[in-house]
């Protein structure tokens, strides 16, 4: 029997005690030294600040250059909030997003585990209001 999305992402929420929201303050985990033993895996805020803030803003709400050229959408507000479910979140973060054929955003399956694209979602949540 499989688990509807919201009900896997939870059972992840609570399986992954680094999970943090947008607006904890998180001191950076800095380099990995992996003769100094096992590295801890990545924050969902270390993982959106380093593959998505690019494009769409430390605060998710598009304002940078790029951002603002090709309409990413305010992930902050409620009404984005509560017109995307968290599956459309995940399938988006891993297919990434093509328009006319043109490459908007990089698909990142393979790139990131299944857990880190939940995280990833879940994390994305944490700007609405």
């Amino acid at each position: 029997m499989r688990l509807p999305f919201a009900l896997a992402a939870a059972a992840v929420l609570w399986s992954v005690p680094w999970l943090a929201r947008a607006d904890d303050a998180l001191p950076d985990a800095g380099a990995c030294d992996p003769d100094a033993g096992p590295c801890a895996p990545p924050t969902p805020k270390q993982i959106y600040d380093s593959k998505c803030a690019g494009c769409h803003g430390l605060d998710a709400k598009g304002k940078t250059k790029y951002g603002i050229k090709h309409r990413i959408p305010n992930f902050a507000t409620k009404k984005w909030q509560a017109s995307i479910s968290d599956a459309e979140i995940g399938k988006t973060i891993r297919e990434g997003v093509t328009e006319k054929g043109k490459k908007l955003m990089p698909a990142f399956k393979g790139k990131l585990t299944p857990d880190e694209v939940v995280a990833l979602t879940l994390y994305l949540r944490s700007f609405g209001p």
